[in-house]
């Protein structure tokens, strides 16, 4: 989808706005010389392309972008675990034509997001998984199943998407202002790190060229670049976060963490028949959010 047309035009302005100043233009150029700095360390392969983990969002599409700019040559990388908002993959095409030498591989479940989740949680209630007070976990407090679902919806298509070869880097386009736990990992291991995996040859380093970047910084470049984005971004009248983020993620509409009072009336508005089928799984959703939403 146009950018022009998918953001509210307060919006759109004001990221063409921060476009043109000289926080932004150093922003840019700070991640770029970032990467040619990574790209030429010692203990990183030299012989095989950077790897991007890509789910065409909007992060992910200006860490391709500079990764583009820096003059690296890399690969995306997408995991698809059928947790996607339907129409999301409508961007797909439109970003094949934006940028027509991106290759990528897609590594694709063959269960929903969702269901994996009710999965684990009715697999733990089954074998009596509770936490020290003795309760079990529900949508939102998963307790220790947690691990388990993030190894089946996420980590083992990561596994399967190393190389093999020592040294490998993977981007990711993360920012520490999306919350806590992101920004505290910056905090502690930087944007550059290696991470061992099963075996110390399937080592990867770690890259995390946008994670100084704010929302604006993102959309800013999307903007200058007149970069397509996903028709996701363009249902923004209910406002995400409390009023602090304008749109929601495009991918993991049932992720516990991003539940509150205006998701679960955006997800009314747009969506229905996933808030139905969210409520039938996870009775505790609308017994937390459905007073707040009325």
């Amino acid at each position: 989808m146009d950018i022009k047309e998918a953001l509210p035009p307060k919006k759109y302005s004001d990221a063409l706005k921060h476009s043109t100043t000289p926080e932004f233009k150093a922003k840019v150029q700070t991640a770029i010389e970032r990467l040619k700095k990574w790209r030429v360390s010692p203990g990183v392969a030299q012989d095989i392309p950077a790897i991007l983990q890509f789910g065409f969002g909007k992060d992910a599409m200006a860490a391709a972008i500079v990764l583009a700019k820096a003059g690296i040559k890399f690969e995306g990388f997408v995991i698809d675990n059928l947790g996607d908002f339907p129409g999301h993959e409508l961007v797909v095409t439109e970003w094949e034509q934006f940028m027509p030498d991106f290759n990528y591989v897609v590594a694709a479940s063959t269960r929903r997001y969702v269901d994996v989740v009710k999965y684990w949680l009715d697999w733990a209630k089954y074998y009596k998984v509770t936490d020290k007070k003795g309760k079990f976990p529900n949508f939102f407090d998963w307790g220790r199943v947690e691990d388990q679902i993030c190894y089946e919806l996420v980590g083992q298509f990561e596994l399967l998407g190393e190389t093999g070869v020592p040294g490998t880097m993977r981007i990711w386009g993360n920012r520490g202002a999306e919350g806590m736990e992101r920004f505290y990992e910056v905090q502690k291991r930087g944007m550059f790190y290696l991470v061992g995996q099963l075996e110390e040859d399937t080592s990867f380093w770690r890259c995390l060229p946008i994670s100084d970047w704010r929302d604006i910084d993102v959309w800013a470049l999307l903007v200058s670049e007149n970069c397509p984005v996903s028709p996701i971004y363009a249902k923004h009248e209910i406002p995400m976060g409390g009023g602090k983020k304008a749109f929601p993620r495009t991918v993991f509409w049932a992720a516990p963490e991003i539940w509150n009072p205006n998701y679960y009336k955006w997800l009314g508005k747009y969506y229905p028949a996933l808030l139905k089928e969210a409520i039938e799984k996870f009775p505790e959703i609308e017994t937390r959010f459905a007073p707040e939403s009325n």
